[in-house]
């Protein structure tokens, strides 16, 4: 169980489609899945892929897009969004001061 969501963390793949891998129902999935980590899936994989995308920021020179791509968001705007909600800054803003406000 564990194996699928980690091979999958950073694609852009469904909570439907991760249900068929794991070969479970999607209640069923979601269920199994908050016993387990302790957290919604959305929730979980959403915070996954910013805590990648901000080690990206600190030690890449990919560009916001390829970090947005590369971690499993679908829309750069959405991605901003959520970083911006997360940690307070802009990813680009991020990257310039090095540092979380």
């Amino acid at each position: 169980f564990k194996e699928i969501i980690q091979a999958h963390l950073f694609s852009n793949i469904t909570i439907p489609e991760l249900a068929v891998l794991a070969g479970r129902s999607v209640s069923t999935f979601k269920r199994d899945f908050e016993s387990y980590f302790n957290d919604t899936p959305a929730n979980y994989l959403k915070e996954q892929k910013l805590l990648k995308a901000n080690e990206l920021l600190v030690s890449t020179d990919y560009s916001v897009s390829e970090i947005c791509y590369e971690v499993g968001f679908s829309d750069t705007s959405h991605f901003t969004k959520l970083f911006k909600l997360k940690y307070n800054t802009t990813p680009s803003e991020f990257r310039k001061h090095g540092v979380l406000k």
